[in-house]
């Protein structure tokens, strides 16, 4: 979900995230050079969505999708499976489409509430 967020950044406070961020490593997997984080987000902006597999716990994968109100970034919605159970292609093939789905309906229901002048939490709960 992380790097849902971060790319929804502009580049000046993205470059000024990842100037000042402390990378740490989580398993050998993790992206900690700043060169390569940054292209995994630009990754990011480019697909709307994110896959991060194993980097912050071995055997957990999960993908990520943003949650939007007026076309903005707001929060995100993710999955997460364990890496033994669910192979990279289900994930992105079977899982993906129905994450995706999921969030623009919410973000729909969203703009909806907002649009209607109502709460836009109550139109999601």
């Amino acid at each position: 979900m992380g790097r849902v967020l971060l790319a929804s950044l502009a580049d000046a406070e993205l470059d000024a995230f990842l100037s000042d961020a402390e990378l740490e490593a989580f398993t050998e997997r993790t992206v900690v050079d700043r060169a390569a984080l940054r292209a995994r987000i630009e990754r990011v902006r480019e697909d709307g969505w994110a896959l991060v597999d194993q980097e912050l716990e071995i055997g957990l994968r999960s993908i990520a999708a943003p949650l939007r109100e007026r076309g903005r970034t707001i929060a995100a919605l993710n999955v997460a499976v364990a890496a033994a159970r669910v192979p990279l292609e289900e994930l992105r093939h079977a899982m993906l489409p129905e994450l995706l789905t999921t969030a623009g309906r919410i973000s729909g229901a969203l703009d909806a509430a907002r649009r209607n002048g109502g709460p836009a939490a109550a139109a999601v709960i």
